[in-house]
């Protein structure tokens, strides 16, 4: 049984071979096809600044979250929900609006980005500092 609070499990295979991403908004099943070099750039600069926020604002304290929850119900979660519908520009944006809600699209946006960020993190953790250092001075 799908659990929208729980990320989806997906292999290693699965995320390298753009296998597509599938998530639940208002009861039905959607699949997001990983973008291609030519779109996913775009996206990244234009989700950079959401993304460094989010993460900003989950290391924050309990009594400091206060500054940053204004601006996460006015502007970052219309920002989170853009930047979804940008990385699924395939998917009926219309049609979904009127069925998800907004912590659906949070949770989907979230899935979307790990599943983005997953492979790279992999690689860069496998890679031991010494060596990216030696290849970034040739």
């Amino acid at each position: 049984m799908f659990d929208p609070t729980q990320p989806a499990s997906r292999t290693e295979e699965e995320k390298l071979v753009q296998a597509p991403l599938k998530v639940i908004l208002g009861g039905k099943e959607y699949s997001i096809a990983p973008l291609v070099i030519k779109y996913s750039g775009e996206w990244r600069k234009k989700s950079l600044p959401l993304i460094t926020f989010l993460i900003q604002y989950s290391r924050k304290s309990e009594d400091d979250m206060q500054d940053g929850i204004e601006e996460l119900f006015g502007t970052k979660t219309d920002d989170i929900i853009e930047s979804f519908f940008e990385y699924g520009k395939d998917l009926p944006r219309e049609e979904i609006e009127l069925i998800a809600t907004d912590g659906e699209i949070i949770t989907a946006f979230m899935e979307v980005f790990n599943a983005f960020v997953s492979p790279l993190s992999k690689a860069v953790r496998k890679t031991p500092p010494k060596t990216i250092a030696k290849k970034a001075s040739r």
